[in-house]
C-alpha cells in the first residue's frame, strides 16, 4: 500500500513538472556528510532571476553546526551560467525514472555516509528525492545516472574533490 502511494504521489508531480515553464524551475542539491565536519553541509542551487534576467547557480558550503575553527569552509558564491546548461541539466534530472530508484531504495538503510537531498521543479510543485549516499552501489540501487548528474553539479561548482565517490 505504501508503494502505491508513493507511485500516485510520484506520477502527479511528474505530470506537474512537465507543464511548467522553465524560467519558473529551480534545481537543488543538499548535501550533507555525518561526520565530516569543514564543508559538513554543501548546497546547490540553480535557477532563473528574474530581476537580473540571467540563470544562476549559487554555491555554499558550511562546518558542522556548533564547530569551531572552521569557518574557512562557509562559503556563499553566486555564478552566472548558460540557459542551454540549465535545461540540460533539468531535462536530465526530469528524464530519470524516480519510481524505480524509489522501488530499489525504500528498504534501503545505511549507517554512516552522507545524504543528498534533489529538489527541482517550479516553486509551488516539485519533486524532492532524500538518498543516502547514493554513490554506494549505484548500479544495483539505480542511481548511476542520477549519481552522474549530481557530480556533475559537483564539478560545476568547484566542489567535486568534497564530494564522496
Amino acid at each position: 500500500m505504501n508503494k502505491l502511494f508513493f507511485v500516485c504521489i510520484y506520477l502527479f508531480s511528474v505530470l506537474s513538472l512537465y507543464s511548467q515553464n522553465i524560467q519558473q524551475s529551480m534545481i537543488e542539491i543538499n548535501y550533507y556528510f555525518g561526520l565530516r565536519i569543514p564543508y559538513h553541509h554543501m548546497s546547490i542551487k540553480m535557477e532563473y532571476n528574474h530581476s537580473e534576467e540571467r540563470y544562476e547557480m549559487e554555491v555554499k558550503t558550511e562546518p558542522m553546526q556548533g564547530e569551531t575553527g572552521f569557518e574557512y569552509s562557509r562559503t556563499d558564491n553566486i555564478f552566472i551560467i548558460d540557459k542551454n546548461y540549465f535545461e540540460s541539466i533539468y531535462n536530465k534530472i526530469s528524464k530519470i525514472d524516480y519510481k524505480d530508484i524509489l522501488i530499489k531504495n525504500v528498504d534501503f538503510d545505511g549507517l554512516d555516509g552522507y545524504s543528498v537531498d534533489l529538489k527541482f521543479g517550479g516553486f509551488m510543485n516539485n519533486l524532492t528525492v532524500s538518498l543516502w549516499s547514493p554513490s554506494y552501489n549505484e548500479s544495483e540501487r539505480g542511481l548511476k545516472e542520477l549519481n552522474d548528474i549530481i557530480k556533475e553539479l559537483f564539478i560545476m561548482a568547484g566542489l567535486i574533490e568534497f564530494y564522496n565517490d
